[in-house]
């Protein structure tokens, strides 16, 4: 059976609870999310604004599930479609397209490196 077109695309969205309503996300357009205690800030490519959902930051990679989403520090779950470019100095240093600057712990660093060796 062939699933139509609109509902083959609900498979790369999730439901966000707010504080007011469920917001609808489209999973390719998350930049990045930021944790805040027991609460995070989803920020997406085309919204100048994040998302504030009472949800950590663990739970939201739990919904992710996606192969395109790095843990880059106990703060930070990036999308890598959206890196720009990284510093390798001494601590690397994520450039996002919006210009936002994410540092990677220095125990998630090998894990970036094989990652960025398996995609260039």
């Amino acid at each position: 059976m062939k699933l139509p077109s609109s509902i083959k695309n609900i498979r790369h969205k999730i439901s966000i609870k707010t504080k007011n309503n469920v917001k609808i996300i489209d999973v390719e357009k998350i930049m990045y999310c930021k944790a805040d205690g027991n609460y995070c800030y989803i920020y997406l490519i085309d919204s100048p604004k994040p998302i504030h959902v009472a949800k950590k930051l663990k739970e939201i990679q739990i919904m992710l599930k996606s192969q395109t989403f790095f843990r880059a520090n106990r703060s930070f779950l990036v999308n890598l479609s959206y890196i720009e470019e990284f510093d390798r100095s001494k601590q690397i240093v994520l450039t996002l397209i919006n210009q936002e600057k994410i540092p990677i712990s220095y125990r998630k660093a090998a894990d970036f490196k094989q990652i960025m060796e398996g995609v260039y």
